[in-house]
């Protein structure tokens, strides 16, 4: 089973989540005090997280 879809963005919306995903290391590593790694990887899993859960919102979903 192929599990991986495929998503367009445009620059704005790449802009966004890019932003929102630094803001969100900036508050594991300096907020929790977490390691770079640890917040890195918290960061990009919650944006990730997020995208996940907003399905069909996304550009480019009958993408096949």
């Amino acid at each position: 089973m192929d599990c991986a879809k495929r998503y367009t963005f445009s620059a704005k919306e790449m802009t966004r989540i890019l932003d929102d995903t630094i803001d969100r290391f900036m508050e594991y590593q300096y907020g929790k005090g977490y390691d770079e790694p640890r917040a890195r990887a918290e960061a990009v899993m919650d944006v990730i997280e997020r995208l996940a859960e907003s399905g069909s919102g996304f550009p480019g979903d009958d993408i096949s």
